[in-house]
């Protein structure tokens, strides 16, 4: 008995090819959604730049505004503690002390 192999290729072409379709179907989606995660990266990493960059000047402001703060609390207390030395030794010297 002779092993016979029987070909139907105008199907088994068909079939390649759509294998192959298949294939560069996937391979296009594989690129498709690396480049869509490229452009994710590069978006999300500018904003988060962007972000970090605000964030920094934002907090830079408020420091300064806070220092700012605690400089003029500093005076008021210094010129208050000034002012009252002040008042003790009028009375003080009213008094004769």
């Amino acid at each position: 008995m002779a092993d016979t192999v029987l070909y139907n290729i105008p199907h088994i072409e068909s079939a390649l090819a759509t294998m192959q379709s298949l294939n560069m179907q996937g391979q296009d989606l594989a690129h498709g959604m690396t480049q869509q995660y490229r452009i994710l990266d590069e978006v999300s990493s500018g904003q988060a730049t962007n972000r970090g960059i605000e964030f920094g000047a934002h907090a830079d402001q408020i420091r300064a505004h806070a220092a700012e703060i605690l400089q003029s609390a500093h005076t008021a207390v210094r010129q208050a503690a000034d002012d009252q030395v002040g008042v003790d030794q009028h009375w003080a010297g009213l008094m004769g002390l």
